[in-house]
C-alpha cells in the first residue's frame, strides 16, 4: 500500500495557489474561477466523505450486543419471540426448498 497525501489538503493548496496567482497577476479569468469552483466542489465531497467515514467507524466500534439482548428479552416477555422464530424458520425452509429446486 502506498502512502498518499490527503486529497482535502491537496485541493485546498491548489485553491490557495490559484488565489495567489490571481492576486499576483491581477487578472481574474473565467477559467481560473471555474477551476476554483470545481476544486471547492471536490473539497466539499472530501469533507462529506470524511463525515461518512467517521459515522461508519462509530457504528463499527459500537457494541450492539446489549441492545440485541434487551430486545430479545422484551420479545420473550411479550410472547412474540416464539412466533417470530417460527416465521423465520418457515422462511428459511422455503428459501432452502427454492434453492434445492434450482439446483436440480
Amino acid at each position: 500500500m502506498a502512502i498518499v497525501s490527503d486529497r482535502l489538503l491537496t485541493y485546498k493548496r491548489q485553491v490557495e495557489q490559484l488565489m495567489g496567482k490571481m492576486e499576483e497577476t491581477g487578472m481574474e479569468t473565467d477559467e481560473v474561477h471555474s477551476e476554483i469552483g470545481q476544486l471547492q466542489l471536490l473539497i466539499a465531497d472530501e469533507e462529506n466523505k470524511h463525515k461518512r467515514y467517521q459515522i461508519e467507524n462509530i457504528r463499527r466500534k459500537h457494541n450492539y450486543l446489549p441492545l440485541i439482548m434487551e430486545l430479545l428479552k422484551i420479545l420473550a416477555k411479550e410472547g412474540q419471540l416464539q412466533v417470530l422464530l417460527a416465521k423465520a424458520k418457515e422462511k428459511t425452509s422455503q428459501i432452502h426448498q427454492k434453492n434445492d429446486k434450482k439446483q436440480c
